[in-house]
């Protein structure tokens, strides 16, 4: 027997016990049946209406309980964010060479956060980050996509192992869900060197923090 039952047999055999109880003095016996027949279809009718509104009331929060649980689950179920601050939108390397070529790497993310790294024949040595305004990432987006940089080739020269004693600049661009390295040593097209430029100088122009350091 559920919850809603047990209510409603309580109801009843109280219903019973008051009529029995009352008072029917002046009233014939048909009468009394007649009023006791009464008493009882009108207590089990408010019974009845007080069990479904129970009922109800508990449907009700079951409903909401499992809303709940569907809500929860669904929120769950989400991806996570995406952090920006880890989505690479390009990259700039440049290697040693057999003098005093300048060794570092600049990481630009989609958020504006960029990181350098300065590893050999550079002003500065070791880790350093700092935000750039979105305007400038954009910047870089409209030069790579200005030079068509998912048409160059991957590495130049495009034929043989190129000047052995020249540094690498690597390269690397991402748009959405493409994203193209270009190995660059020598004999590269004007513009993707005009772009390597152009990546340089807007970071020589920040105020890079090392990383660590107190802001």
């Amino acid at each position: 027997m559920n919850n809603s039952h047990q209510l409603l047999f309580l109801f009843l055999t109280l219903t019973l016990t008051i009529v029995a109880c009352k008072s029917v003095d002046g009233l014939t016996k048909k009468e009394r049946k007649e009023l006791a027949i009464l008493e009882r279809e009108r207590f089990v009718a408010d019974s009845i209406a007080s069990v479904r509104r129970m009922e109800a009331i508990i449907k009700a929060r079951e409903l909401a309980r499992l809303d709940s649980i569907r809500v929860a689950d669904s929120i769950a179920a989400l991806p996570p964010p995406i952090n920006y601050d880890t989505v690479l939108v390009a990259t700039l390397l440049r290697t040693p060479c057999y003098g005093k070529c300048p060794n570092y790497e600049i990481r630009l993310y989609a958020s504006g956060y960029a990181t350098y790294e300065g590893m050999g024949h550079v002003d500065s040595i070791g880790r350093f980050e700092t935000r750039i305004d979105e305007a400038l990432v954009e910047a870089v987006r409209q030069q790579a996509n200005a030079i068509d940089y998912f048409s160059l080739a991957e590495r130049y020269p495009t034929q043989g192992r190129g000047i052995e004693d020249f540094p690498l600049c690597v390269t690397s661009f991402r748009l959405k869900n493409l994203r193209k390295i270009i190995y660059n040593r020598n004999d590269a097209p004007r513009n993707l060197v005009q772009y390597e430029k152009f990546f340089d100088g807007l970071f020589q122009q920040v105020d890079w923090k090392r990383i660590g350091e107190s802001r």
